[in-house]
């Protein structure tokens, strides 16, 4: 299969073809000039232009042959420049984006929570730290958050959250009893909503 591709490579072709017929004309020019009456003390000059003339045939192939190499590789080498540069301008679009968003999510009124699948807390707004009196270094994690609000219950409220994460619509988990860093008791109405691969709880 590869050397099938290697055969019908044009490159391939055209250095084969020109090998051989170089190999053709220095082992046999020098009969034909003999057979077309060139005397043989002319042979010694006539090879010495042969062999100018080869080196020219051979630079002229080389330049055109490189040239058009160097201007297909400062195409690709533009293009990829330019598809580097759209993704650069895409990431720093997503990312002003997310910094806008999470921006939001910690300056809302409401007590906002939004976690990845694996647990990991990706934002809170102040408003929950304020209510719950916890610090922002205390949750990291939703084992961190169900441990501290929930205590025994934590088990029990990370099984209905888990189950959260197959939602594609917005919920209402209803009233939910949580602890606050100070001991008080707060009952918070929960609801829930699909973002991505991560979920957005809001409380009032």
């Amino acid at each position: 299969m590869d050397q099938t591709k290697r055969a019908a490579d044009p490159a391939v072709t055209v250095a084969l073809s020109y090998l051989g017929i170089s190999l053709l004309w220095i082992l046999l020019s020098d009969a034909l000039l003999l057979f077309l009456g060139v005397p043989a003390p002319l042979l010694s000059t006539l090879n010495m232009v042969k062999g100018i003339g080869f080196v020219l045939v051979t630079a002229a192939m080389l330049y055109f042959y490189l040239r058009r190499e160097f201007n297909v590789r400062f195409r690709l080498q533009s293009q990829l420049q330019e598809q580097l540069e759209q993704v650069q301008a895409t990431q720093q679009g997503l990312r002003q984006s997310e910094e806008r968003f999470r921006k939001a999510v910690e300056e809302a009124p409401l007590p906002i929570l939004i976690f990845a699948e694996d647990g990991e807390i990706l934002s809170i707004s102040r408003t929950w730290l304020e209510i719950t009196g916890y610090s922002q270094d205390q949750l990291t994690s939703l084992d961190e958050w169900t441990e501290l609000a929930y205590g025994e219950r934590k088990q029990v409220i990370r099984s209905v959250i888990d189950k959260l994460f197959s939602l594609d619509h917005r919920v209402d988990d209803g009233e939910l009893t949580i602890r606050c860093a100070d001991g008080e008791q707060r009952i918070w109405t929960f609801s829930s909503n699909r973002w991505g691969n991560c979920l957005m709880d809001a409380a009032s």
